[in-house]
């Protein structure tokens, strides 16, 4: 609504205009966006908002600036604009409260969207775009923003201009996955570590990077799958050594199933090294997620025994759970016998007696907590921990300097 009524913003809409705009914008609130894009940002705000597209709903500012450089510098390059060293930081100052909002988060900052319509706007605007679009991809830093564009697949999205750049420059865009494959992650997500919790960069495993190329490399870019094939050779050391993310490798197995199924040997090779990796000592019913995704999704890929071998998994977790050699709360009982018993339900296996003994573990430990609770002395400190001075209160609104 601010910009509806922001002077500044709508300063060259006349009054007769102003109430179609009014109208149009609660029709459809994007007009709103769509004014203020094309009307009222500096070229430098504009890239920040369509490098934002491409990286995760909140983004550490250090990671955006990083991708907003390599982009701003390719799109001068492209249309031989003028690029300044405050750039980014005038943009943020453009954007705040409108477009993005920032947050602190320790000694970090936080950058997102104000609001989910922005972004939708933004890749609306993206698919009528195709110069700007491809300009995105070639400025690419992350590998969150080469899985968030080949993701986007419908309305003239990133896989279809993916797509092009692959027909066009395979070379390229091998080029391109190599560098992300070990690129640092730009993702965050909230981590506890010795009783503090806070956001801090959480990478992919490799595996899921490299499916991701193989599924490109299979899709489009058939010379892309010789990076591929390389790739694996080193996971299949890290497999042997019992180094490897579950679910990870079973991306790869079935980005690779087609050339399974045509009789690929580089790949039919290491499908059957990933089924004997995945079937190899499970722990837990986690464990056996990626084995039944596999088995719903590429089952012609299975070899002979394996479905029977998948049952027995099923059948020792459940007996390793049952047997309370794990040490595991209530919830992590339950979550273990949930779990467990839809696998069952979808692969037919009996292990109701070991469900039933792991309910109850779960009942026992519940009762145990409720008597301890009873002991629980909860009388007011002098002070509480969560209290907050004055001071502490202030800093809380300090949020982002970018005055400077």
């Amino acid at each position: 609504m601010q910009l509806l009524t922001d002077y500044t913003r709508l300063r060259d809409v006349s009054p007769d205009s102003y109430m179609t705009l009014f109208h149009d914008s609660m029709d459809n609130p994007m007009a709103i966006w769509e004014h203020a894009f094309a009307n009222h940002l500096s070229q430098a705000s504009r890239n920040l908002l369509l490098v934002m597209v491409t990286m995760p709903y909140q983004t550490l500012i250090t990671d955006v600036e990083r991708s907003y450089q390599a982009f701003n510098l390719t799109y001068s390059k492209h249309f031989g604009s003028t690029m300044g060293p405050q750039d980014f930081r005038s943009a943020l100052k453009e954007l705040d409260g409108d477009f993005l909002t920032y947050e602190r988060e320790g000694s970090n900052t936080i950058v997102r969207y104000q609001n989910p319509s922005v972004r939708d706007f933004v890749k609306k605007y993206l698919t009528s775009a195709c110069t700007e679009m491809a300009l995105l991809i070639e400025a690419v830093v992350f590998f969150e923003q080469v899985k968030f564009l080949w993701s986007w697949k419908y309305d003239g999205g990133g896989q279809d201009a993916l797509r092009r750049m692959c027909r066009e420059d395979p070379a390229w865009v091998t080029s391109l996955m190599r560098k992300v494959l070990v690129s640092p992650p730009c993702r965050i997500m909230m981590i506890s570590r010795a009783g503090v919790t806070r956001k801090e960069h959480w990478p992919f495993p490799f595996e899921t990077k490299v499916a991701l190329a193989a599924e490109i490399g299979t899709d489009s870019c058939t010379p892309l799958l010789d990076l591929v094939q390389k790739e694996l050779s080193k996971l299949e050391v890290e497999i042997q050594d019992r180094r490897f993310d579950r679910n990870g490798l079973a991306d790869i197995m079935e980005a690779l199933a087609s050339h399974v199924d045509e009789g690929v040997e580089w790949a039919l090779n290491f499908t059957n090294t990933g089924w004997e990796a995945l079937l190899a000592k499970p722990l837990w019913a986690y464990d056996l997620r990626p084995l039944r995704r596999l088995i719903e999704k590429c089952p012609s890929i299975i070899p002979e025994d394996a479905l029977e071998r998948v049952k027995e998994a099923v059948c020792s977790v459940a007996d390793s759970v049952a047997s309370g050699e794990w040490d595991l709360d209530a919830d992590g009982f339950r979550y273990e016998a949930q779990s467990l018993e839809s696998l069952a339900e979808d692969l037919s296996v009996d292990i109701a007696s070991d469900l039933e003994v792991i309910y109850s573990l779960a009942d026992e430990l519940e009762e145990e907590s409720g008597r301890n609770d009873e002991d629980v002395d909860f009388s007011p400190s002098s002070r509480c921990e969560d209290e907050s001075t004055d001071d502490e209160i202030a800093s809380m609104f300090n949020i982002l300097d970018i005055t400077s």
